[in-house]
């Protein structure tokens, strides 16, 4: 990783390889530990810097459970920093503006005590040895001056952290370089290696770790698959490793378990059995209903539209836990949190078992709201849902559509929400001049007949037609409120404001999402 860099400007369009796969990871290792200025996440408005509990690894953690993201727009007071008024509890968006960017605050020691004291690293330390060799003698001095710990302790404890990153700079990347290849060779090579390297699904190395113990899962997946009660088959096939996997991690969960590979593999740790087996399926019934379902549930009306699918799994134990009302509706802004903030995209193992395990307590204590639930606000308010034209945030808001009815344009009336399909507000083939005429903001649920008719319509036209056809304005408002269309968005359309539409409708969206998220 050290390489990576080859001292090039980041903004320089020259290039000396191309790498044929393997792009998204050199990427987001390079923005984490380079942090280029005013370059943004996809989907977020601000970028977003990485650290390190080295204390929490020191204490046993996984790597992947030790990682801090703060995005340069974090309003909230968590950091204590004195910055010239005393010491006193600043967001992370205060601190980039007192320092001027990232790379000045990393460079002033009163964030680095900050950082010494919360036991964190800087990603852009680990650059190279020399730079996490400079970090931990400053470390150490910290501990010696300001803490009083003897000489040999700090000593020790700069050995045990340096230890601890020993491997991040020791791994190497396998790779094959190609030079002077013709590409028909390349493609073909590269074709090869994905075609034979084909590794073996959790839950297949499970079905054979287990049959040992005369537990045959493939079996029982097959016998739930085949469940006329099972939702099942409109989810996945049943050859699909995905979905029985999602039961042993729901069964672990249950056992107060991790979720990941290492434990569900060991039956030493992990006891799995028909009554468990069977408390979880039923369980992921539940949760499938519950997602489906437009009254009260999620209002995902066919497969394509769940936002992640892991979530099922912390979704699915945590109603066994629901008891009330208010179990629900907390269970429901978690859901939603998770979703708006993209808490799935990542290491979901990770994200499974920590939600589980904060949201099962804020069913219990109302004072002990998740993490992911108190992002939430600042994250969605961040969001540029203007070029969000796929993903889960995406989805989710189809899903709301869905919730609110998606009554027919002309008709009135309500549909079968399965046959609806999202579609253009204003028609890419209007004629009028669009900007992200894909984002979710210029989409809707509308039956397939219904979009062929206002295909080539600018939206004063097929508005004008909506309110003959239905009678009266008030009803065409009604219709158009079931799309998340206010009357505001209304006379944008009617005056083909394109600009003016998509700017009301994001602040309509905007506050349906916060509503999803309070309980």
């Amino acid at each position: 990783l050290a390489n990576l860099h080859y001292g090039i400007q980041w903004r320089s369009h020259y290039a000396e390889r191309a790498v044929l796969d393997g792009q998204q990871r050199l990427t987001a290792l390079y923005y984490a530990v380079y942090h280029p200025p005013a370059i943004s996440p996809k989907n977020a408005s601000y970028p977003y810097r990485y650290f390190i509990r080295f204390g929490d690894r020191l204490n046993g953690k996984d790597w992947e459970d030790t990682v801090l993201a703060f995005s340069e727009n974090d309003s909230r007071r968590k950091i204590e920093v004195d910055t010239g008024k005393g010491p006193k509890k600043q967001s992370f968006g205060d601190l980039i503006r007192w320092a001027g960017d990232f790379e000045n605050l990393l460079a002033k020691d009163e964030f680095r005590r900050y950082c010494y004291a919360e036991e964190i690293v800087p990603f852009s330390v680990l650059r190279g040895m020399e730079n996490l060799d400079d970090w931990l003698d400053d470390y150490k001095d910290y501990l010696i001056r300001e803490k009083d710990v003897p000489y040999e302790m700090a000593k020790r404890m700069k050995r045990d952290t340096k230890r601890a990153f020993e491997n991040w700079f020791a791994f190497e990347v396998p790779s094959l370089t190609l030079e002077n290849k013709p590409i028909e060779e390349v493609a073909e090579i590269f074709e090869r290696i994905n075609r034979t390297g084909i590794p073996l699904s959790v839950f297949a190395i499970a079905t054979a770790v287990f049959f040992k113990k005369d537990v045959n899962l493939r079996e029982w997946w097959k016998n739930y698959y085949q469940d006329d009660e099972s939702s099942m088959k409109v989810f996945c096939k049943v050859d699909d490793e995905n979905y029985p996997k999602y039961l042993l991690q729901i069964m672990a969960l249950l056992q107060g378990k991790e979720v990941k590979k290492k434990v569900l593999l060991n039956p030493k740790e992990f006891a799995v059995g028909i009554p468990k087996w069977k408390e979880a399926c039923r369980l992921l019934d539940t949760s499938l209903a519950r997602v489906q379902n437009t009254q009260g549930g999620y209002g995902v009306i066919s497969p394509n539209l769940l936002p992640y699918k892991p979530i099922l799994v912390t979704l699915s134990a945590l109603l066994s836990f629901c008891k009330s009302d208010k179990d629900y509706r907390k269970a429901d802004a978690w859901y939603w949190a998770s979703v708006f903030t993209g808490r799935f995209a990542g290491a979901s193992d990770t994200a499974i078992k920590q939600d589980f395990d904060q949201t099962k307590k804020w069913l219990r204590d109302t004072a002990k709201r998740p993490d992911v639930v108190s992002e939430a606000k600042n994250r969605i308010g961040e969001l540029k849902l203007e070029t969000i034209d796929r993903g889960a945030t995406y989805k989710a808001l189809l899903n709301i559509v869905a919730l609110k009815g998606a009554k027919d344009f002309f008709t009135g009336q309500s549909i079968e929400l399965i046959i609806l399909n999202d579609h253009h507000i204003f028609p890419k083939k209007s004629g009028i001049k669009l900007n992200d005429e894909n984002s979710i903001l210029n989409r809707t649920l509308i039956l397939d007949k219904t979009n062929k008719r206002i295909l080539k319509n600018k939206p004063s036209i097929y508005v004008t037609d909506m309110i003959r056809q239905l009678g009266n304005e008030r009803k065409a408002k009604a219709v158009l409120g079931t799309h998340l269309i206010s009357s505001k968005c209304l006379e944008s359309m009617r005056k083909d404001d394109y600009k003016g539409f998509i700017d009301t409708r994001k602040k309509l969206m905007v506050k349906e999402m916060l509503a999803r998220i309070e309980t």
